[in-house]
C-alpha cells in the first residue's frame, strides 16, 4: 500500500484484493448495540475454515449504506485466492482504490475520528465515490471483538487525489 502522511491522516492506495467472511444487514442503531461486534466474534471462531488467508493479523470490516438508514456490513479476512467458500460465508472482491486513512486508538471518540477523516477530505477537495464502499476498517485480529474501546484503522475511499 503506498501512502503520504498529513497530521495523522494518510492518503493511501490499497491494491485490489479478495476476502471471505460473514455478512450482516441492519440499522446503524443495531450496529451501535453490538451486532457488528457479534459478527466479528463469530468470524474469529471460524477462521480455520478459511484457506489462503494473507494477513492473519487483520480482521476487515466493510460497510455499504442501504436505504432507510440501514447498512450492509461484512466481517472479512483477505485471501490470496478463493477456491471454496465455507458454508454461510460470502466472498468479496474490491478493486484497487484510493483511501483516506486514519488510525483510531483506544480512548478516542469514534465519531470524532470519522469526523476528522471527513473534514480532511473536504479541505483537500476529495469526495467519496457514489458507487463504492463507504468505509473499510482494519482491526487487529487479537483485539477482543466486544471491547468498548476498539483500536482500528479507518479507510474511506476517495475519487479525487
Amino acid at each position: 500500500m503506498s501512502s503520504s502522511k498529513n497530521n495523522g491522516v494518510t492518503v493511501a492506495t490499497k491494491p485490489a484484493f479478495q476476502a471471505i467472511g460473514l455478512h450482516w444487514e441492519g440499522t446503524f442503531t443495531q450496529a451501535g448495540k453490538g451486532e457488528i461486534r457479534n459478527l466479528q466474534a463469530a468470524l474469529k471462531e471460524r477462521l480455520d475454515e478459511i484457506p489462503h488467508r494473507t494477513h492473519p493479523e487483520q480482521l476487515l470490516g466493510l460497510s455499504y449504506p442501504e436505504e432507510d438508514n440501514g447498512l450492509t456490513h461484512y466481517a472479512l479476512v483477505e485471501v490470496a485466492q478463493v477456491e471454496s467458500i465455507p458454508e454461510g460465508m460470502v466472498t468479496i472482491a474490491l478493486p484497487e482504490l484510493n483511501y483516506v486513512r486514519y488510525r483510531h486508538v483506544s480512548g478516542q471518540d469514534i465519531g470524532e475520528s470519522y469526523q476528522l477523516v471527513e473534514d480532511y477530505m473536504k479541505t483537500q477537495g476529495m469526495r467519496q465515490p457514489d458507487d463504492e464502499v463507504t468505509h473499510l476498517e482494519i482491526y487487529p485480529m487479537e483485539q477482543n471483538s466486544h471491547t468498548d474501546q476498539p483500536e482500528f484503522v479507518i479507510m474511506m475511499p476517495v475519487s479525487v487525489l
